[in-house]
């Protein structure tokens, strides 16, 4: 969605190659989306997943314009702030109860998870202030092989072959377009 959307409507351009790599890179996403890891809700985030990619997508980029109006770490502060609106919104329209975590645990999990979380835009944002969002957007999107190997190593999670051979596909694919575009 990114890429699509950085070519359509910003005219950023990639070559041949780097377009092979990038549906490389997607195939193996799209492998280790294949199959779930566990019995449970095997296929009731799939409409959720496919959301989450389109407003990713998208939101990312534009965001590289918003970088290139304001400044990388300005315009993450801005961008996740702004998001509280909507996120708000939504809680609301489902009656949503706001729980926060219990005891030190989860609370230290959620600090964790929001430092992650900015730090990963932050640096999409250095990486598109530095390289066109055609470029930086595919690496940034083999994130899901990082989950996955967390998911095995804490949560002992199984993946099944195809989800195996997706991140070895998708990890391939990243490093051939870093070395021919050299970002």
């Amino acid at each position: 969605m990114t890429v699509v959307t950085a070519v359509a409507l910003f005219g950023e351009r990639v070559s041949a190659w780097q377009a092979a790599l990038m549906a490389g890179a997607l195939a193996g996403i799209l492998m280790l989306s294949a199959q779930p890891t566990t019995r449970a809700g095997a296929g009731a985030g799939l409409p959720w997943g496919l959301g989450a990619m389109a407003g990713l997508g998208l939101a990312l980029a534009f965001l590289d314009r918003v970088t290139e109006a304001s400044e990388p770490m300005l315009a993450v502060l801005i961008v996740r702030a702004l998001s509280a609106i909507p996120t708000f919104i939504l809680i609301r329209s489902r009656r949503e109860a706001v729980r926060l975590p219990g005891g030190r645990r989860g609370w230290t999990l959620l600090l964790a998870a929001a430092g992650l979380d900015a730090a990963g835009y932050a640096a999409y944002n250095l990486g598109v202030d530095a390289a066109p969002v055609a470029l930086v957007a595919p690496i940034a999107a083999a994130h899901p092989v990082v989950t996955v190997a967390l998911a095995v190593a804490v949560l002992r999670e199984r993946p099944r072959s195809l989800q195996w051979a997706g991140a070895g596909v998708t990890v391939a694919a990243v490093i051939g377009l870093s070395a021919v575009t050299g970002v």
